[in-house]
């Protein structure tokens, strides 16, 4: 879980366990105990919604923060006798399985082991974590084992449970029987599950009204399948109702339109939200569709998009020519797409974004910005959303981006940090120590 206050992601057990008073059994916490803890001392009432905070309740705060350990939270933690012979599988959402410490445990046995306690996390899926490094099956081509790791008692093995499939960056998928479009059919080929992201918020502002709803119902729909939570804007809120929402969202979509809506405050808070590493989606689309879109791929990555060229047409998988989309992980399951109406042209003068999709005109219409753990698409034809809805692949595509900009290599990065710090600390204590 991300705090919403220090920007750190944390494991739900270093968040409050119960609502800080009746009300606030409406929302739950996005803050997490230091965090609130300060806040609680400055002034005692829910950040979340204003309301006093009974004494008591501070008092079980105090107990709980007391009880908190950074790395190794208390729930499930083991004796300090029990340390000796014993390490733990941590996830990010706050479980903890104790094991006998044995340097001979293969890690693919672990992973077995992990799936029978955790049916919910696939072995092909789960990702180690210990020494700020990640932990593979295999080690110079052979069954690697926890001792080649160095894994000591009392330590803590960090699990992430990917949020991809399987079939992550594949185009063509062996088996999978195809739809209409001639693409596999199925959720099941999307680079994530269903309902993988339950609880994350995508924020999306729709400046272009013009032909009633752009991000539509089925794009809607299709988004929410995957567990997303969705706040939809169709005028520009209030600084401080945008900034809320910005504080719980994992990314936030822009559909641009004719003339500016955004002024420079919004700007600055969505220039922070992306160097927090939270994803961008830059919609516009043919002239003059893309004002506010311009104006903030510029300033983030001096890019813009200009024109309008006709598309409406199907394009597929690039291979010598200069139409169609290039392999990455948000057109997994896609040989075909729709390329969108009437489209704008993407420019791209630093040469920081990559190419994804060029139109049937030879014209680069996406590109995407994937540097230093932060993420932004950047694409002219916001037609997709609701013309022609899924006339080749456009769900698919519409709810990978999504996926992508969820970002899970930069949790995959903090989980690592993590580790690493973990590990210095055993090491600073004596290992084989909880702290």
């Amino acid at each position: 879980m991300l705090c919403a206050q220090c920007k750190v992601l944390k494991l739900r057990d270093e968040f409050p366990r119960e609502p800080l008073n009746e009300l606030c059994r409406q929302h739950p916490s996005h803050r997490c105990l230091r965090c609130l803890r300060e806040a609680l001392n400055e002034k005692p009432i829910c950040p979340e919604c204003g309301t006093p905070i009974e004494p008591r309740i501070l008092e079980t705060l105090e107990t709980e923060f007391a009880l908190l350990s950074s790395w190794t939270p208390g729930n499930g933690a083991a004796s300090h006798d029990d340390a000796e012979n014993v390490f733990r599988v941590v996830t990010l959402d706050g479980r903890a399985l104790t094991l006998p410490l044995d340097p001979n445990l293969l890690v693919i046995s672990l992973k077995d082991r992990v799936h029978q306690e955790m049916p919910d996390t696939p072995p092909a899926r789960q990702q180690f974590f210990y020494s700020g490094a990640e932990i593979p099956e295999l080690l110079d081509r052979r069954a690697a084992t926890l001792g080649d790791f160095g894994v000591v008692a009392g330590s803590d093995i960090f699990m992430v449970v990917s949020v991809y499939t399987e079939h992550a960056g594949q185009n063509h998928i062996d088996g999978a029987l195809l739809d209409s479009s001639g693409n596999a059919k199925g959720s099941q080929y999307d680079l994530a599950a269903d309902s993988t992201f339950k609880g994350e918020l995508v924020v999306v502002l729709q400046e272009y009204n013009n032909e009633g709803d752009v991000f539509s119902v089925p794009a809607q729909e299709c988004v929410r399948k995957k567990g997303f939570d969705l706040l939809i804007w169709k005028a520009l809120p209030s600084l401080a109702e945008f900034q809320q929402a910005l504080d719980r969202a994992c990314q936030f979509w822009l559909i641009s339109t004719s003339g500016p809506v955004l002024t420079p405050p919004y700007f600055q808070l969505l220039q922070q939200f992306f160097e927090k590493g939270r994803g961008l989606y830059i919609w516009g689309d043919n002239q003059p569709f893309y004002v506010d879109a311009n104006a903030l791929g510029s300033t983030l990555f001096g890019a813009s998009m200009a024109g309008n060229v006709q598309g409406s047409q199907v394009v597929h998988q690039r291979g010598s020519g200069n139409a169609g989309f290039n392999q990455h992980l948000i057109t997994t399951g896609l040989e075909h797409l729709f390329e969108g109406i009437t489209v704008a042209t993407v420019t791209d003068p630093r040469g920081v974004l990559q190419p994804i999709l060029y139109g049937s005109a030879g014209n680069l219409i996406t590109a995407v910005y994937d540097r230093e753990g932060r993420r932004a698409i950047f694409d002219g034809a916001f037609t997709r959303l609701y013309c022609n809805w899924d006339d080749a692949g456009t769900a698919r595509y519409v709810v990978n981006c999504a996926v992508w900009l969820f970002n899970h290599e930069r949790n995959l990065m903090q989980v690592r940090e993590r580790s690493l710090a973990q590990a210095q600390a055993l090491a600073l204590r004596g290992k084989g120590k909880w702290r």
